[in-house]
């Protein structure tokens, strides 16, 4: 037939379902009421008409007979049942709404209903709209950001383990077109006392994106597993972003200018002390993003992050650190069915001895589960010397080096999905799911292979939570175990991922 069925919405009739001739370019009615209709199609032989309909007051699947206009019922669920398709041989496959969400039922041909089609139900959307107001024109403006440009929320951050207990503020704002967007971070570590934080600009209006960012953290070290000295690093970088973004993954290829300043600000007895020292960073990277995660997953479920980093301390004058350092980063999510998730990752590093080395330890660092492809301001893959090592202490003498290499495999699955939340305050809990892991790692120097790895393994609890209405929060509580020397007993607790 050359002609087409849709479920079309008009000011004074509402939702009906409607045939379009394509040779006379006219609209025909074939049902109109107070109910609304969607997805219609034709079968397989093109004598009926299939759809979704409010008739009755739920949403369930019909089938209209194209030369008798007798429509009858062909699912009689209490929820929802959308988007049928129907097989040659008269099976129905349909949208199924649940109280775990949307999922594809089957529906043989003979356990089919044919029960009449119901009243539409009254007072429903489908009914015709009285005709809107006249809006009379205004004045027009030049756009300004500032109206729009104020935070609208604040949340909590914490992190603690053995070294500090750190508590901060965190927000952030953009305006209406996202031209300008930031990032506010303000904490304070109640165990050392000591501030740090964070402070990120992106400006979007051009091709490339514009970022800046100043940042502010302690570094711990250690000897013979005893803490020798602290240092602060604060850090300011501009940064160019280049995206190229796809249906269902996307490129980008960012360029770096950064000063990076550290200083001791605590050296215990027997610490070899270190002056305050200078990294003037130039660097380029290339990074891939496929990830997806689905609604309900414990984390992103499939595909894969890689990052190709470059960093150079010669290319600007003042640094008291030279040479070069390389690094890629591998990130694998592998569906395992359900929201059952493995993810994967691999890491290798290599620079020059006058560089600053990487690190290995702890649980806090690693970068977040973003990437600058579709997260500039949180996502840079620059100046990244610190990597988790789940059981060890960051900063042990022995996991410190100019070459590294780190893989990480970890088993996520659901616990339990709780979707239960309270007023006052507005907090509310989404679910609980585990983290089953295994770290292992090393650091070295000159050879092609570390002489030693070190591995860990342990246990973590995430908890989805929402706050104020909107702002979803990750809390993860976790136990680490290191089987070899310099390993530890950890426990911490964390808001945000890790990888």
């Amino acid at each position: 037939k050359n002609e087409i069925i849709a479920a079309v919405w008009r000011e004074q009739g509402g939702w009906n379902l409607e045939r379009f001739n394509l040779d006379t370019r006219q609209w025909q009615y074939v049902l109109q009421d107070a109910a609304i209709v969607a997805t219609p199609q034709y079968s397989h032989d093109g004598q009926s008409i299939l759809f979704t309909s409010e008739h009755g007051g739920v949403y369930n699947i019909r089938r209209m007979d194209i030369r008798t206009g007798k429509i009858e019922t062909l699912t009689n669920v209490v929820t929802a049942a959308l988007s049928p398709a129907q097989t040659p041989a008269g099976d129905l496959f349909y949208v199924g709404y649940t109280a775990a969400g949307l999922d594809v039922f089957y529906l043989p041909a003979a356990q089919m209903k044919h029960d009449p089609l119901p009243r539409a139900a009254k007072g429903t959307t489908g009914e015709p709209l009285s005709k809107p107001p006249v809006v009379e024109p205004q004045s027009v403006t030049d756009y300004s950001p500032w109206q729009s440009l104020k935070p609208a929320w604040w949340l909590p951050w914490i992190y603690s383990d053995g070294d500090r207990t750190e508590v901060s503020v965190v927000t952030s704002g953009y305006d209406s077109l996202f031209r300008h967007v930031y990032n506010i971070n303000i904490g304070y570590d109640t165990q050392n006392d000591w501030w740090l934080g964070q402070l990120g600009y992106i400006y979007d209006s051009w091709y490339p994106s514009m970022i800046f960012d100043v940042r502010r953290d302690h570094e711990f070290s250690y000897v013979n597993n005893n803490k020798a000295k602290v240092r602060q690093t604060t850090e300011q970088k501009l940064e160019v972003v280049f995206p190229f973004p796809g249906e269902s993954s996307g490129w980008s290829f960012n360029m770096t200018a950064i000063k990076h300043d550290e200083q001791d600000v605590q050296r215990l007895t027997g610490a070899i002390p270190q002056d305050k020292r200078v990294d003037n960073i130039a660097g380029m990277a290339l990074e891939f993003d496929s990830t997806s995660r689905q609604i309900k997953s414990v984390s992103r479920s499939e595909g894969r992050v890689i990052s190709l980093v470059g960093e150079d301390s010669d290319a600007i004058s003042g640094s008291d650190y030279q040479g070069q350092i390389y690094w890629g980063d591998w990130r694998e999510f592998i569906r395992l069915g359900g929201q059952h998730v493995l993810a994967l990752r691999y890491v290798e590093g290599k620079g020059d001895e006058t560089t600053r080395p990487f690190r290995l330890g702890g649980s806090k660092n690693s970068g977040t589960l973003t990437s600058s492809v579709n997260d500039p301001v949180f996502g840079s893959p620059f100046s990244k010397r610190s990597y988790n090592l789940r059981g060890y202490r960051e900063g042990l003498a022995e996991l410190q080096g100019h070459r590294m290499r780190l893989g990480s495999a970890e088993y996520r699955f659901p616990l339990a999905l709780i979707e239960r939340a309270i007023m006052a305050p507005p907090v509310g809990m989404h679910q609980i799911h585990g983290t089953l892991f295994y770290d292992i790692g090393a650091t070295w120097e000159k050879s092609a292979a570390p002489e030693k790895y070190y591995r860990g393994a342990g246990l973590e609890l995430g908890f989805d939570t929402s706050l104020f209405y909107f702002a979803v929060v990750n809390i993860t509580a976790g136990y680490a175990h290191g089987f070899d020397e310099g390993g530890d007993n950890q426990t911490y607790i964390r808001i945000g991922a890790a990888f």
